[in-house]
């Protein structure tokens, strides 16, 4: 028997020298049996080290003597050789005890938010963080929103309370903030809750230039602190408000969760899937109901003591620096879910912005930031960001600063403008904007204070910025705050708007033009109706523009509601008197309380459908409404009296009908708009398709009327055939455009071999900082047409110019053998031997001078666009002739080497060779100079 007693002695005794200590220090043995059925869980489920795990617990922090823990950890290393720590969840203690443990190299396993110093490797190499949350997490997450919606500065709000068990989480983030450089802190307020109680001051403070404030959850009462800090007006004046929460926003907002939804205020919170799930569970194995904000504490205990036991059987020893990089990069599962570490051994945890779009409504995630395990070797800066629609407005993509904005003055006459050809109808601009390198045309008014959006115009203005269709300009955004201007501003169409058309007796609007205008009206206001924006406000024939391609465009959409507020509001003024005639065009019902002149109709889809009633009129009979009454009286009888033009309309034109039941003095009585496209389309029966399509008709049909005439209207005939090629021929080149004429299809196909070139006048800037527009466009003018008389007698044809540059090829779309490369080289020479003697009566002291470049080889060609085709050339050969243009000297003519080859066969061509030239996209490429030009210094 006492043999038996001492084998069994030895036997117990051997064990417990295997085993493994673990310290927890915690008060609350409720968190003590979570840890103990944690090491239970790993055993069982094999993830644990074969020795024993022997835990011994002992109490934390305390009112009256806060550094409890941390003597009983002492206690635990020297008195109980304790090896390994969960630590305390006390602010100090965590500190400290992870500082002892450097020096007894022992691994402590961090469950709760603490200093972000806690993550430095140097001052903590035994550290293993397993709380869900953390200042430098939250950080991160602040800089990903600030850099996406090109925030400059912040405004942190934190408690003043602090305490051995309580860490700011506010306070870390600006913490991290300064020591990274993550974003700019405007500033950094304290707040003490019994001083707000009594002060509302405090709230002042908040209203910074800097319109995005971020708040901790760490207050005693925060709902108290949230109503006296007016978060509601704040929101009002437009300030984007953040609640950093430590738990899931459900939690976190729980008492809360209507001044969070009148306040619009954006909560950042962790991402805890099937939290109830979770409370359930624990509820369940511990016997007693587990409160839904006590949940984490219990989790990261878990977590922690899990991810222990996992440790152990990973590391061959407890030793603390080598257990905690053992950890690094590690991945496991407990009965709560996955966990992740990162590469400096912190937890990864996923985090999402959410809002309350009302009180009765649930969170929704408007931008979330999950953590990438891949890219997390190098520590914490692992976000993948996911953002919803709800924060794109913040980006205000419309806005348009004052350094990108530049105004020109334009002296175009009036009589030039008249005196312009049906081909080369411009608009008389007075002024136009560049946007960088964009034209714009613009709404200019005088600001008189700061303009705050709210949520709802900054949604407003991101949706009209997104709007995109054919039959629409684009909007470019707006110029506001930045001068005593402001600037609203959409694409600039250089043709001509519908009114220069209709009320231009010398254009023939017949039929076929008439019914293209008016399809285009009605697709681009369909669109506008169907979308989000629900109207255009202006309608007219001025803002209906009339693009190169004859394609009829919308402008100034959308914006008539948000400039009425703004200049009832006082925010704005014109600067000039609108005209009478522009409230001709406004429906009856949005003219009541308008102060004429001075303000603009609000918007809505039936006022348009008014709007598009009038405009059929001029469209129909080419004159204004009204126009031989007194507009003043015209605009109060149409109010008053329901005044409307007068209308024979005995022969029952379906047309003219239309017209009077958009003029109907009920809105909701007027014609919806999808049965005014059916009318429309039962109208124009037989013009059908675009308008080439309709125009290649009519000249079928002027062809087929006229021939049966006779001879002495044979005129008329050549006169409309050459009209309608003229067009043709603007948007095609001749022999494409007689393939159209003959109805024939035009298949897109390869060119194995063709010439592309390209022409650069030398110093265009000089002339157009020396000489008015007016100059420049003659002066241009002569110029490319001096070029086109040289293509005539070649066979080559200009493909387009844009700006200064003209572009040639040849061998495209008639292939001509080999010949191409020599029409473009002589096509070349000529050119440059024209600019030699040209002078320009505008600018004495300028001369002419050019870059060519061109280039041989394969390209593919076809027509582009159904409702406005174009030709178009595509391939490398027209990029390399590009690039041998753009780096050609001036008055030189450049080839590469493989183009120079061929011309080299011919003995009528010199080529010197240049030399090697780096080009973009090619690298470095050896190129040679055609007939190379020795320069005269003296003359050129």
């Amino acid at each position: 028997m006492g043999r038996n007693m001492i084998v069994l002695f030895f036997i117990i005794s051997t064990l417990l020298c295997g085993a493994i200590k673990l310290g927890i220090l915690e008060s609350d043995q409720n968190l003590v049996h979570i840890c103990k059925m944690a090491i239970e869980d790993g055993q069982d489920a094999g993830h644990c080290t074969a020795n024993i795990i022997q835990i011994q617990d002992a109490a934390t922090c305390m009112i009256n003597n806060p550094a409890k823990g941390t003597a009983n950890a002492i206690a635990f290393h020297f008195q109980e050789h304790v090896e390994a720590f969960v630590n305390s969840r006390c602010e100090s203690e965590i500190l400290e005890i992870a500082g002892l443990a450097r020096f007894w190299n022992s691994p402590v396993m961090i469950r709760a938010v603490t200093n972000p110093i806690i993550s430095d490797q140097d001052l903590y190499p035994t550290v293993v963080q397993f709380g869900r949350t953390s200042a430098l997490d939250f950080t991160y997450a602040i800089k990903s929103l600030t850099d996406y919606l090109n925030i400059t500065s912040v405004v942190l709000v934190s408690s003043t309370e602090s305490s051995f068990d309580h860490y700011s989480i506010v306070a870390g983030i600006e913490q991290t903030a300064k020591q990274q450089r993550s974003f700019s802190i405007e500033k950094f307020i304290e707040i003490d809750e019994n001083v707000l109680r009594e002060n509302k001051i405090i709230a002042e403070e908040l209203r910074t230039a800097t319109s995005t404030i971020i708040i901790g959850d760490d207050f005693n009462d925060l709902g108290m602190v949230l109503r006296n800090l007016e978060m509601i007006s704040l929101s009002d004046d437009h300030y984007m408000i953040i609640l950093i929460c430590n738990q899931i926003s459900e939690i976190c907002t729980s008492s809360i969760k209507h001044i969070v939804a009148d306040a619009s205020i954006i909560i950042l919170a962790p991402i805890i899937e099937q939290y109830k799930v979770m409370v359930d569970k624990l509820s369940e194995r511990l016997n007693f109901t587990i409160k839904e904000e006590e949940i984490e504490m219990y989790v990261t205990m878990y977590d922690a003591c899990y991810g222990f036991c996992f440790g152990t059987r990973h590391s061959s020893t407890v030793n603390g620096k080598k257990f905690a990089q053992s950890m690094r990069n590690q991945h496991f599962t407990d009965i709560f879910g996955n966990i992740t570490l990162d590469g400096a051994g912190k937890r990864l945890q996923n985090y999402a912005f959410q809002w309350l779009p009302s009180r009765n409504d649930e969170f929704q995630r408007v931008m979330t930031l999950s953590m990438i395990e891949a890219q997390c070797t190098h520590g914490n800066k692992c976000f993948d960001l996911v953002t919803a629609k709800h924060m794109e407005a913040y980006r205000m993509m419309w806005k348009i600063s004052k350094e990108d904005l530049k105004v020109i003055e334009t002296k175009r006459s009036k009589e030039h403008a008249i005196s312009d050809n049906l081909s080369h109808k411009r608009r008389q601009l007075d002024s136009y904007a560049l946007v960088g390198t964009l034209k714009a045309e613009f709404m200019c008014f005088k600001q008189y204070k700061r303009i705050p959006w709210n949520k709802a115009q900054l949604k407003f203005l991101y949706e009209l910025k997104s709007l995109n269709h054919n039959n629409l300009t684009n909007f470019i955004g707006i110029c506001y705050n930045d001068l005593d201007r402001f600037y609203v501003l959409h694409t600039l169409i250089e043709r001509a708007s519908l009114e220069d058309f209709i009320y231009d007796q010398q254009f023939n609007v017949d039929d076929t033009f008439k019914c293209a205008f008016i399809r285009d009206i009605l697709k681009g206001l369909q669109y506008l109706h169907k979308s989000s924006i629900g109207y255009h406000g202006l309608l007219s024939l001025k803002t209906c523009m009339i693009d190169t391609n004859w394609v009829l465009k919308l402008t100034n959409f959308g914006i008539s509601t948000m400039l009425n507020e703004l200049i009832d509001q006082n925010y704005i003024r014109t600067i000039e008197l609108i005209p009478q005639q522009f409230y001709i065009t406004v429906a009856p019902e949005l003219l009541n309380g308008i102060q004429i002149g001075w303000n603009f109709p609000k918007g809505t889809a039936v006022g348009d459908i008014y709007s598009f009633g009038m405009m059929l009129y001029s469209i129909i009979f080419r004159i204004k409404p009204f126009d031989r009454l007194s507009l003043k009286e015209v605009l109060h009888n149409v109010v008053q009296k329901s005044l409307r033009p007068q209308i024979d309309n005995d022969n029952g034109d379906p047309l003219i009908t239309l017209m009077c039941q958009c003029w109907n003095s009920v809105p909701e009585e007027r014609p919806k708009l999808e049965n005014i496209r059916q009318t429309i389309g039962t109208i124009f029966s037989n013009s059908k398709g675009n308008l080439v399509d309709q125009m290649i008709k009519m000249n079928e049909k002027y062809a087929q009327d006229l021939e049966h005439i006779v001879a002495e209207r044979t005129s008329l005939l050549v006169e409309a055939q050459e009209q309608t090629d003229r067009l043709l021929c603007e948007m095609l080149p001749p022999s494409i455009a007689a393939q159209l004429k003959a109805g024939e299809t035009i298949i897109p196909r390869n060119y194995e071999s063709v010439t592309v070139g390209f022409c650069q006048i030398v110093e265009f800037m000089y002339l157009m900082e020396h000489c008015t527009p007016e100059q420049v466009i003659s002066f241009l003018n002569e110029a490319f047409m001096t070029f086109d008389e040289v293509i005539k007698c070649h066979d080559a044809y200009k493909v387009e110019t844009t700006g200064e540059t003209y572009m040639m090829a040849s061998g495209v779309p008639r292939e001509n053998g080999g010949r191409h490369i020599f029409e473009i080289a002589e096509i070349a020479l000529k050119i440059r031997e024209k600019t030699f003697a040209y002078k320009v009566t505008a600018a004495p002291n300028w001369h002419l001078r050019v870059r060519i470049g061109f280039h041989c080889g394969p390209i593919a060609a076809g027509v582009i666009g159904l409702r406005s085709p174009r030709y178009c050339l595509f391939g490398d050969t027209v990029n390399f002739a590009s690039r041998m243009q753009s780096n050609c000297e001036a008055n030189q003519i450049q080839v590469a080497e493989s183009t120079a080859k061929i011309l080299m066969e011919n003995s009528k061509y010199n080529l010197t060779k240049r030399g090697v030239v780096h080009v973009k996209g090619k690298g470095d490429v050896n190129t040679y100079w055609l007939n190379e030009l020795i320069l005269n210094k003296q003359q050129y």
